[in-house]
């Protein structure tokens, strides 16, 4: 697995385009992730997976209730993510959905270093929540990717759906 810390706060379009159809191009199982500020588009992980990403919902509940990972649940709890649904619906997508947004985009290659040259423009914009909202309108949910008890599954797509409308 990598992952990729992007901004999308003094960014345009054209660049997070290019910088998602270079991540896509390597990593063939991606899924991109969202941090919002009071539900505004701000920033995004891109995590890069070799195979396909399974994740089981059920485990982490009970992974999270284990008493070695309070830390980690308090520090979820500091940032405002109080509960397993609340963290993954951060899910804004994965290569099938988002790879239609970034089609045609120019790749950043060792050949040809574009994102050297495009990172620049989108200085000082304001485009961020544009650009989110762009990517959001692609997203599907995915039937693949979570796995789980139904109750866990159907309150998890319905609060995926939920985020960003």
């Amino acid at each position: 697995m990598f992952t990729l810390y992007v901004p999308l706060y003094e960014s345009d379009v054209r660049t997070v385009k290019s910088e998602l159809a270079t991540f896509l191009s390597v990593f063939p199982h991606s899924t991109i992730w969202a941090n919002t500020i009071n539900g505004q588009g701000y920033d995004m992980v891109f995590m890069g997976h070799l195979d396909p990403p399974k994740i089981d919902v059920d485990a982490i509940v009970e992974r999270m209730g284990r008493p070695e990972m309070a830390p980690v649940v308090q520090s979820l709890h500091e940032i405002g993510v109080s509960s397993l649904n609340e963290l993954l619906s951060t899910y804004a997508g994965r290569n099938a959905d988002l790879g239609k947004w970034s089609a045609g985009a120019e790749l950043n290659t060792d050949a040809d270093l574009r994102l050297q040259y495009l990172g620049g423009w989108g200085i000082n914009s304001t485009l961020e929540d544009v650009i989110y909202r762009q990517m959001l309108a692609y997203r599907q949910l995915p039937n693949d990717l979570f796995f789980g008890s139904p109750e866990r599954l159907g309150s998890l797509m319905n609060a995926i759906m939920a985020t960003g409308r």
